[in-house]
């Protein structure tokens, strides 16, 4: 190939490849900053940050599930409790100190470092807590299925850190590339950028206001206020499901699943109901926002998104579980 031939092929990709950023760019600027979430598809890791790419195990090692040595955890769940760990509620019992968050759940030396910052984190930098609280063994839980506990964990996306945060969301909370990487800022911020999501999910009316747009722009918000004036707002586990929803595919993603349900006459605060069935995902509430938000990505993004709250809130409910028998014996 000449090389005259080569340099116009050459223009011809850059081309093509700006075209694609600008289509994607503007598809995504219907968003507003709200909806720029922690596993964002839109970030280049090579372009963002000055490091390769990793693949943080979200998982265990092994996959398993190690008990928490008894002695090393105080109870979470009332022992004179007559209830069974599996039918016990949504479960939210009081964690004091750092050493009621150790946990053995197999992520190594790592798992229980943050402890004390988590703990803080919870209670200081969580503004929702009249509607629902956050407790910090669900921030925890979090936190360990984004990283595994790596303070330097980098995701496919560019997501960074032991909170998996992106790069423009860094920015917009103040929080540099070194800060992403430092558990001491980065699970404050993480708390943060989770309680954005959650104020969404909690005051649905007024997104428009969030978006700077009028109501009528986000008719899918009213929607699901209007489902809150009839069917009540959700219980906590319901709200938690939503909002972990919210902070993998943004606030909008999760109100225009939530619309999609209602209008089909399902319960929209129930997140089976807005996953449906991955068989049929035509028919998915989720599925048919996330193709509104994410396009071409519509697919894998649906698949993340149904089983992130879930991974999330089993393992919470596993560590609690897990507690309410080794303190029943």
């Amino acid at each position: 190939m000449s090389k005259f031939n080569l340099k116009y092929l050459t223009a011809a990709a850059v081309l093509i490849l700006s075209c694609s950023i600008f289509t994607v760019d503007s598809a995504w600027g219907r968003e507003s900053n709200e909806d720029l979430h922690i596993s964002s598809p839109l970030f280049d890791i090579n372009d963002v940050w000055p490091e390769k790419e990793v693949s943080p195990s979200i998982e265990p090692v092994g996959n398993t599930f190690t008990a928490p040595d008894a002695t090393a955890t105080v109870r979470r769940v009332n022992k004179d409790s007559k209830k069974s760990s599996e039918k016990l509620p949504f479960a939210m019992p009081p964690v004091n100190t750092p050493q009621d968050l150790v946990t053995s759940w197999g992520y190594g030396g790592r798992e229980n470092m943050y402890n004390g910052i988590i703990l803080k984190a919870s209670g200081e930098a969580w503004p929702h807590s009249t509607h629902v609280a956050l407790h910090p063994l669900l921030l925890k839980s979090l936190l360990a299925c984004e990283s595994g506990f790596d303070p330097t964990a980098v995701s496919y996306t560019g997501a960074l850190g032991i909170a998996q945060i992106t790069p423009d969301t860094a920015r917009r909370f103040g929080l540099s590339w070194s800060g992403c990487r430092n558990p001491n800022q980065a699970i404050p911020i993480g708390v943060k950028v989770l309680a954005e999501k959650a104020k969404v999910v909690i005051d649905p009316g007024n997104y428009h206001k969030l978006m700077g747009v009028a109501p009528e722009q986000c008719l899918y918000a009213s929607n699901v206020a209007k489902a809150y004036e009839k069917l009540g707002t959700p219980t906590p586990q319901q709200y938690w499901y939503l909002m972990l929803g919210a902070y993998n595919g943004g606030g909008g993603t999760i109100l225009r699943a939530m619309s999609i349900a209602w209008k089909q006459g399902k319960d929209p605060r129930e997140w089976s109901n807005l996953v449906g069935d991955p068989k049929n995902m035509s028919a998915s509430p989720l599925y048919q926002a996330c193709t509104e938000i994410y396009k071409g990505g519509a697919a894998s993004k649906y698949r993340e998104l149904s089983a992130y709250p879930v991974k999330i809130i089993n393992l919470y409910n596993q560590s609690v579980a897990q507690e309410y028998k080794i303190n029943k014996n």
